[in-house]
Formats: C-alpha cells, structure tokens, sequence
C-alpha cells in the first residue's frame, strides 16, 4: 500500500487523504494512521492544505509530500 500511496503522492503535491484514499480505494482513516506513521518516521512530510468546498470557508485538511532528497 505504501509504494502506492508514495507514487501517489510524489505526481500530486499537497495531496489530502480523502483524494488519496478514493484514488487507492482503502479506508480514509487507516489511509492517515499509516501516512502519520510515515511522517514520523521522516518519510514523508505531514502539512495542512485547505480545500475548495463550494462555499465561503475553505475546509482545512491534512496534505502530504515527499521530502526532497
């Protein structure tokens, strides 16, 4: 799962879990569970983007990239 979700995220910066795991077709929150013990391991790096959601306020969500080697 991981070698996708890392593919994944290196062709889309600032992807957020909701894209990733519809892209990836697993379950959002154990999607997040194991991309958070990713960043913390120093694989991946953890931000938060805010997305467009049809209204006035954008919603905050959790973003991931690959660091740069």
């Amino acid at each position: 799962m991981m070698t996708e979700a890392i593919e994944a995220i290196s062709n889309n910066p600032e992807i957020t879990t909701r894209e990733l795991a519809n892209i990836m077709g697993v379950d959002q929150q154990e999607l997040f569970y194991t991309l958070n013990d990713e960043a913390n391991g120093g694989n991946l790096i953890r931000h938060m983007v805010f997305v467009e959601n049809g209204t006035s306020r954008p919603t905050l969500c959790f973003g991931w990239s690959c660091p740069t080697l």
